[in-house]
């Protein structure tokens, strides 16, 4: 069905720009310094795509459990970037009208 079709074209754009960015996909993105270097095909860097979401309301959430295990801190991530406990964001992302997650 849909999520079926979306999952697919998430896991697809996520290999892509883990293949285009030599990094695992994740919460690296919202690292400082990452978003700059990445600038996709026929579209503004990505830097710029963000920082347009964020300025439009857009939240960008990520799992605290996810930067402990990789030993990062709340200062290594972009400014805007909020921690959020798993059971936390697994909720918001349910009551979502829309989520992309890479």
């Amino acid at each position: 069905g849909c999520r079926t079709t979306k999952s697919r074209r998430l896991r697809s754009n996520s290999a892509r720009l883990s293949g285009a960015t030599g990094l695992p996909v994740g919460l690296h993105l919202a690292k400082k310094g990452i978003l700059e270097n990445i600038i996709p095909a026929g579209r503004p860097p990505l830097k710029q795509m963000v920082d347009d979401f964020m300025e439009l309301g857009g939240k960008l959430w990520v799992c605290t459990p996810c930067i402990e295990t990789r030993q990062l801190h709340k200062s290594d991530l972009i400014e805007g970037a909020d921690l959020m406990a798993a059971a936390t964001l697994t909720e918001a992302l349910l009551q979502s009208s829309a989520a992309l997650v890479f």
